[in-house]
C-alpha cells in the first residue's frame, strides 16, 4: 500500500510538471501574440498620424503653397495632429515614443519620425505611402526612396533596429 501511494504521488508530480509546462507555453504564446498585435497597432497609428499631418499641412498652406513657416508649434496650434501625438505645445511623439518633427521649406515640407522600429519602418514604406502623388520621397538614414514598389529597397533602407524616417511632401 505504501509503495502504491508513493507511485501515485510520483505520477501526480509528473502530471503537475506537465500541466505547469503547458500553462507556461500558453502564457508565453499569449504574450508574444499580444506584442505582435501591439506592434501592428502602433504601425497603423503611425500611418494615420502621417496622413493626418500631411493632409492638414497641405490644407493649412493651400492658399500660399509656401511651407517655410511650418513647424510643430504651428501644426499643434492649428489643431492638425491627433491628440495622442501631442506632449506639449511644441512637441509631437510617435507611437514608439520617438520625436516627430514637422518643418518646411519654400515648396516642400517634411514630417520626420525618430526611432522607428525596423519592422514598422519596412511596413510604413511598403504600405504605398510613396504612391501618394503629394509625397516626393522618404529618407531612411542616408537612403532616399522615391518609389515604394520594391520591397527589397524598403528592407535594405530599414536595416537599423531604430530608424529615422523623413517624409518629404508638397
Amino acid at each position: 500500500e505504501k509503495a502504491l501511494r508513493k507511485k501515485m504521488r510520483a505520477v501526480t508530480l509528473l502530471e503537475f510538471l506537465l500541466y505547469l509546462g503547458a500553462a507556461a507555453f500558453v502564457i508565453i504564446s499569449a504574450l508574444l501574440i499580444y506584442n505582435n498585435v501591439m506592434d501592428s497597432s502602433k504601425t497603423s497609428q503611425a500611418k494615420t498620424q502621417i496622413q493626418t499631418l500631411m493632409s492638414g499641412v497641405r490644407s493649412l498652406y493651400a492658399a500660399t503653397g509656401n511651407y517655410s513657416s511650418v513647424s510643430n508649434s504651428v501644426v499643434i496650434s492649428a489643431g492638425i495632429p491627433p491628440e495622442n501625438m501631442i506632449t506639449s505645445s511644441t512637441t509631437l511623439t510617435s507611437p514608439w515614443g520617438g520625436a516627430v518633427t514637422v518643418s518646411g521649406a519654400a515648396s516642400t515640407f517634411t514630417v520626420s519620425y525618430a526611432n522607428v522600429p525596423q519592422d514598422a519602418c519596412v511596413d510604413l514604406l511598403s504600405s504605398g505611402v510613396l504612391n501618394n502623388s503629394n509625397v516626393i520621397s522618404v529618407t531612411v538614414g542616408s537612403t532616399t526612396l522615391t518609389n515604394s514598389s520594391d520591397p527589397a529597397a524598403a528592407v535594405t533602407a530599414c536595416s537599423a533596429a531604430a530608424n529615422n524616417m523623413v517624409f518629404t511632401a508638397r
